[in-house]
């Protein structure tokens, strides 16, 4: 390398290089290239003057005249310097002096002017013009400047630029370090397997529904599998105005305990490692069950959270912000409530975002479902049901809107026309079985030979096999077998201590009454008194005796049963209500029959032995009954004619008279036998 290009590497290295434009730093390249040239045509004895000189033949390279070339080359050999190959303008660009709209100091503070004006970047430019002719306070890098003009180069274009430049930090001082959208966190999903990543969030629809005569919105929460991008689990309730403390029910930390408690207890985590991801507000958990989980599961279960921004205010004027979750820790259900909001945005009675987009027919339309409710509930109060059916609600109840989202989470999970990163080795192959239905190819059971078949069919028909993404729905299926479940210890140690859902109750007549308020509407809980454990036959338990129970609101099938001391005893299941008018009615009325016969065989079992001897005994004075002769011994009573007198009345009156000194009463038949009693003795 000559020394010339070693000058220029050198220079490359620089910052200030780097900093310069494109073309520029193209000048500085090109001259290097012509003045190491330059050194080995003189060394090959060339000329630098004349009209075939170097300098000429340098001057149609760079298209500068020779005069200028030959300027630029002196000053090159005097300092060795790679700033005297730029052009003039911009290797005199800079501030003579710190003065003007170029220097930093005035940079600042324009944009420490446009960070306090919370109304728009145009009003903190007036503000500034304002100034600039009436003063009012120093403008840094024009402290010279007299008020009652605008300097030149101070225009509405420049301000703009140096606000540009400047975007995120000015809306970051005017909405909060929460507001800004910062540089995306790219996950790659195909490291993940399903149960792995969880991310657990509350979410507030957009539609209102009727419950009990209020048009309210319902809350949710919601458990996605990032591996999957399948929303795996919900619960929402409605967030009505409770009548008996006029507050409204809505979410809070104890449900977001029992909904994660049922989602590691039924349905389970990876056993190598699984991190949950959750927010700081609504649904977290406190320090001290984030430790349980880690210690009952041998620190497979984590339990994250994203930062807090609300502290981080504090360096844009001294004083902290509203403390709000950094929504990048949990992308993927912050995602898909946006899928969420989407789909339900044609339902009536929408409020929208925000309380600014509302639909303008909302109101009236909460207003007429009100008043409807109001005439249904008068009705039925009156009796009158049949009517009360006819009224036509113009939106969703409740019940309504949760089969609603059933349906559409399904259709959400199943979704293949979606455009999931990372979701290369999530594919499959579909074939087509006629009438444009397709099917995947591990939903085909097929033995080797229909392979065969299989493959020559699609040599022949290409058309008819195709490659496609799997839905999230299949992923998680497809993974789900491997997850194992908290163990039940772990599971009541989680939610047992909260007074809410741990009780003592007592059993009566073989079943178990729980009530509560989170639960079933408030309607009492009815539960067989009868635990069971895996592997193990069903306990019943002692009836009039009290137990301790644990109860969680997202797992009404069953019941956790404990004793004083607090030993785990069993589950106790659910005892449903029959429709009469299916046949769930008799199936439950063969289970009740069955169980009778089953408590009977028991019963037979322990009086076994005393019904042998009892039967043996009867047995044995009935033989030696058949061989006396009880016409000797006066046992046949007469008939009476017309006289209807029945078996035990016979004995009775032959008993009596036995023993007593007076004979029976003679009976009119002629053909009647006379007995005398003093034979008998």
């Amino acid at each position: 390398m000559t020394e010339t290009l070693a000058i220029y590497a050198a220079a490359a290295t620089d910052k200030e290089f780097e900093s310069l434009p494109e073309k520029h730093r193209s000048r500085v390249t090109k001259w290097a290239h012509e003045l190491e040239w330059m050194e080995r045509a003189l060394k090959q004895g060339k000329r630098l003057t004349g009209p075939c000189g170097l300098y000429s033949q340098m001057a149609r390279h760079m298209s500068l005249s020779v005069t200028q070339v030959s300027r630029i080359i002196k000053r090159w050999q005097a300092t060795q310097d790679w700033h005297v190959l730029l052009d003039g303008r911009v290797r005199n660009n800079k501030p003579v002096e710190d003065y003007g709209i170029k220097t930093p100091r005035f940079r600042a503070w324009a944009v420490r002017f446009a960070e306090h004006e919370c109304r728009s970047s145009r009003e903190a430019i007036r503000k500034i013009f304002t100034i600039f002719l009436y003063g009012g306070m120093t403008i840094d890098g024009y402290e010279r400047h007299v008020p009652g003009t605008i300097p030149q180069e101070v225009n509405e274009r420049a301000l703009y630029r140096i606000f540009s430049d400047h975007e995120k930090e000015i809306h970051r001082a005017r909405f909060g370090v929460g507001a800004v959208r910062e540089l995306p966190v790219l996950r790659d999903r195909s490291v993940l397997e399903p149960g792995q990543w969880y991310e657990m969030d509350d979410v507030m629809h957009d539609a209102e529904v009727m419950y009990r005569g209020q048009a309210v919105r319902v809350s949710e929460f919601g458990m996605f599998d990032y591996a999957s991008a399948c929303r795996i689990h919900w619960g929402h309730i409605p967030n009505f105005r409770r009548m008996s403390d006029d507050r409204r029910q809505a979410l809070d930390r104890k449900m977001a305990l029992m909904f994660l408690a049922y989602v590691l207890r039924y349905i389970g985590y990876h056993p190598e490692a699984c991190v949950i991801m959750m927010e700081h507000r609504t649904a977290t958990l406190s320090e001290d069950k984030i430790k349980l989980l880690e210690t009952a599961t041998g620190g497979v279960l984590k339990v994250r959270k994203g930062g807090i921004k609300g502290a981080a205010q504090k360096a844009i004027g001294g004083r902290a912000a509203r403390g709000k979750g950094n929504p990048q820790a949990k992308a993927g259900i912050e995602g898909s409530h946006n899928l969420i909001h989407n789909v339900q945005g044609n339902l009536p009675l929408q409020v929208g975002w925000t309380g600014r987009n509302e639909p303008a027919i909302t109101w009236g339309m909460r207003r007429e479902a009100e008043q409807v409710a109001f005439w249904q509930a008068a009705l039925r109060a009156k009796g009158r049901d049949d009517l009360a059916d006819k009224i036509d609600m113009p939106v969703m109840n409740f019940e309504d809107f949760t089969e609603y989202l059933t349906i559409k989470y399904a259709l959400i999970n199943g979704r293949t026309d979606h455009k999931i990163s990372g979701w290369g080795r999530n594919k499959t192959i579909q074939y087509c079985i006629g009438n444009g239905c397709w099917v995947n190819e591990h939903d085909l059971r097929q033995s080797p030979e229909q392979k065969m078949m299989l493959q020559a069919l699609v040599g022949q028909h290409p058309d008819l096999v195709r490659e496609t993404d799997l839905s999230p729905a299949d992923v998680w299926e497809r993974g789900k077998g491997r997850l194992v479940r908290l163990p039940l210890a772990a599971y009541v140690d989680l939610i047992g201590d909260d007074r809410d859902f741990g009780r003592t109750v007592r059993v009566i007549d073989g079943l178990i009454r729980v009530q509560d308020k989170f639960c079933n509407n408030g309607e009492p809980i009815i539960y067989l008194a009868e635990i069971s454990n895996d592997g193990q036959a069903p306990v019943r338990l002692i009836d009039r005796k009290e137990y301790r129970v644990v109860i969680n609101p997202y797992a009404l099938h069953e019941l956790i049963v404990l004793d004083d001391q607090g030993r785990i005893l069993g589950r106790a299941p659910q005892y449903v209500r029959v429709n009469p008018l299916s046949e769930d009615l008799y199936k439950t009325i063969g289970k009740v029959e069955a169980r009778k016969a089953a408590d009977m065989a028991r019963q037979k079992a322990r009086w076994q032995a005393e019904n042998n001897f009892n039967a043996s005994r009867h047995q044995a004075n009935k033989d030696v009954m058949h061989e006396a002769d009880q016409s000797d011994l006066g046992l046949i009573t007469p008939s009476v004619p017309g006289t209807a007198r029945g078996r035990r009345m016979v004995r009775k009156e032959d008993m009596s008279a036995l023993l007593s000194d007076t004979p029976p009463p003679a009976n009119n038949d002629e053909s009647a036998v006379e007995v005398n009693i003093s034979d008998l003795f």
